[in-house]
């Protein structure tokens, strides 16, 4: 604990009655009643004839590592510095010293002194004359409180560390379950000259993945499964919940089922498998690479559009409920795809994504991005899509996920 206390006062009288007061002689000492303790702490006194003094030893306290709590500060000294400048000094040097200001005039408004402290707590006005019981007291509360923040600081400064580190063990794991997740998202695209396949993937949030996801099945017989879905909330939960659903939808969708089939059957092994209150929803297409046939089935999830210049609609159909919450079977929609057409597949971030004053992006205006953009390639589709996306959001973060999944069906290139 430190007990270090200064006194700086030009009047060698006051300055001995601050060492009888605090630091009494062995003999004064010795008259006590046997088996009492010490009426004073055992304080280390410094004394300085005046402020420059004063400066010097709170300076050579400082350099040797072992501070001064508190000071005690004439305030009018002739021949040098007055204590406030002493003060003033002092605190440039170091601000943590608790101070008493003792004066026996009333040369100093105690306004003006607050002037010098940020924390009105680290000081106090006292009048001479003065008593005893007034300075034991005073040097108790100041060098208490001295030793108090000294405590508090190292406490936060120690917490400080401990919340950095878990901190950056916690993000490292995050960024491992992000690209974990991204690890799970098909890495290559069908080799098949009819279809063009582009695919985009963002989270909104930095760390820790997302709750979209795609995937594509290469079937047999010409078939090509692609499959888009949004998993509840954000960030590591549902990037877990993201990779139960995959793992239970390409254990199905190889067998080459329909997507019908295949969503009744993931929604029934999903079942119980998410937190209570999760959900996912999904489009499953599956496209004939000869016929440009498209066959589909829905758990609740946005529309897709397709079609080409001057032609794009939302496939629209008949859905189903949601995965993960109840059983029941999922009705199939049927297209015809032209050659050239396009079938744009999302999650609903790019649908419900607001500008300032929440207004939704919304089918209106993914429309008209498709019938300017739409004749690009997938992938120029994609940076024309985003592009107007954030000019309608510009300077704000995004509230949700992206993810696209584009294909291009055109028999004419094979």
């Amino acid at each position: 604990m430190n007990r270090n206390i200064l006194f700086v006062d030009d009047e060698e009288s006051i300055r001995e009655a601050y060492k009888t007061i605090l630091a009494p002689s062995p003999r004064r000492s010795s008259r006590r009643l046997r088996g009492k303790s010490s009426e004073s702490p055992q304080y280390n006194l410094f004394f300085a004839e005046s402020g420059e003094r004063g400066v010097e030893i709170y300076r050579e306290q400082l350099e040797k590592g072992d501070p001064i709590a508190a000071g005690f500060f004439d305030m009018i000294m002739p021949g040098g510095i007055d204590g406030a400048e002493t003060i003033r000094q002092i605190r440039a040097l170091d601000p943590s010293i608790m101070c008493v200001i003792v004066t026996a005039y009333a040369d100093r408004d105690p306004k003006e002194i607050r002037e010098f402290f940020d924390d009105q707590s680290m000081w106090l006005y006292l009048n001479k004359p003065f008593n005893d019981g007034e300075i034991k007291q005073l040097a108790t509360n100041m060098v208490a409180g001295w030793n108090l923040r000294k405590e508090n600081k190292e406490y936060r400064e120690n917490l400080e560390a401990l919340v950095k580190k878990r901190t950056e063990q916690l993000n490292e794991e995050l960024e491992k379950v992000a690209i974990v997740q991204r690890n799970l998202l098909p890495q290559r695209v069908p080799g098949n000259s009819s279809l063009d396949v582009g695919l985009y993937y963002e989270t909104c949030v930095e760390l820790g993945g997302g709750g979209d996801y795609y995937d594509i099945v290469e079937l047999s017989d010409d078939r090509v499964g692609i499959a888009i879905a949004d998993a509840s909330g954000h960030g590591p939960s549902a990037a877990c919940i993201m990779a139960i659903t995959r793992a239970m939808f390409r254990d199905v969708a190889m067998e080459g089922l329909s997507p019908g089939e295949v969503l009744t059957i993931v929604n029934e092994k999903v079942d119980g498998n998410y937190p209570r209150g999760n959900f996912v929803t999904m489009f499953y297409a599956i496209i004939d690479l000869k016929t440009g046939e498209v066959a589909s089935a829905n758990a609740a999830h946005p529309f897709p559009v397709y079609g080409q210049q001057g032609n794009y609609k939302l496939l629209e159909g008949k859905t189903g409920m949601i995965l993960g919450m109840f059983p029941g079977k999922y009705p199939e929609t049927h297209v015809q795809l032209e050659p050239g057409d396009m079938l744009f597949m999302f999650t609903d971030g790019i649908e419900e994504h607001k500008n300032a004053t929440r207004e939704e992006f919304g089918y209106e205006r993914i429309i008209p991005v498709c019938e300017e953009h739409g004749d690009k390639s997938p992938n120029e589709f994609i940076e024309a899509l985003v592009e107007a996306a954030d000019d309608f959001r510009p300077d704000l973060p995004r509230e949700d996920d992206f993810t696209f999944a584009i294909v291009r069906w055109d028999p004419r290139n094979t």
